[in-house]
């Protein structure tokens, strides 16, 4: 653990034991693999022998009954690893195409196909989706870091809740109030507001352009992982009670 931090390997029941607690906390869960969602069938799973007949990742995502989302002619998104999206692409006639009131929905339904593109590639490798909540183990580190219960609280909803954050663009509406507001988890775009006077004002590249890098800012906020030689060597139970050690320590002290 860095400096400044108090030190729960020396005496882990200090302080803890002079009066009791106003309320209890509350366990870290302790993440399992991660499994794909279940599809609901409307015929008989697909065998073996059906899956490797598909031809295309589209295939495959039919065979196991999971219909596509509709695909936009004049928004295009690219889902990354991390489920965000890497790249937008909108079309020219995009604007007219869309009521302004539409323009952020527009492509947060291109999003959705991207999803289910970045689902079906991901199916088709045969691998797993990758968790999007840290282990116990991942975790425990980040939030020792803690030095106050609001952020210790703060952390952990964003951990294992995913909390949606807001980030704005650069651009200003006529009012001088952010023209282009994103909302996401770590792991999923949720909403997107555009302006419909800053969006006439400006090309469509760069109407995209600012999205990815709200987009960026979300990554951003993610904590980096933290590795600490001394937890690498407590078992999950040990590491559940040293985080609700530190929880408690918070509540009384900071």
């Amino acid at each position: 653990m860095s400096g400044g931090f108090y030190n729960h390997y020396d005496d882990p029941d200090e302080y803890w034991d002079e009066e009791p607690l106003r309320s209890a906390p509350k366990a870290p869960p302790v993440a399992s693999a991660p499994s794909a969602p279940t599809p609901s069938f409307s015929r008989p799973a697909p065998t073996a022998r059906d899956l490797a007949g598909a031809s295309s990742s589209t295939a495959l995502m039919a065979s196991l009954g999971l219909t596509p989302p509709p695909k936009s002619s004049l928004v295009s998104v690219t889902v990354g690893p991390d489920r965000l999206p890497v790249d937008i692409k909108l079309g020219r006639n995009w604007k007219a195409a869309f009521d302004p009131s539409q323009y952020g929905k527009s492509i947060v339904d291109a999003y959705r196909y991207g999803m289910y593109e970045w689902a079906a590639r991901t199916v088709e490798s045969g691998a797993l989706p990758p968790s999007t909540v840290p282990s116990l183990r991942n975790a425990t580190p980040l939030l020792l870091r803690t030095r106050t219960i609001e952020d210790y609280r703060g952390l952990y909803d964003q951990l294992f809740l995913e909390t949606p954050l807001e980030v704005h663009g650069p651009g200003r509406d006529a009012f001088g109030r952010p023209a282009l507001t994103v909302i996401a988890t770590w792991s999923k775009l949720i909403s997107i507001s555009l302006d419909p006077g800053w969006v006439e004002g400006i090309e469509v590249d760069f109407v995209a352009q600012d999205i990815l890098e709200c987009c960026a800012q979300i990554r951003a906020r993610k904590p980096r992982p933290v590795h600490d030689i001394y937890l690498d060597q407590e078992t999950d139970s040990e590491l559940a009670a040293r985080v609700l050690a530190h929880e408690r320590y918070l509540m009384e002290y900071s």
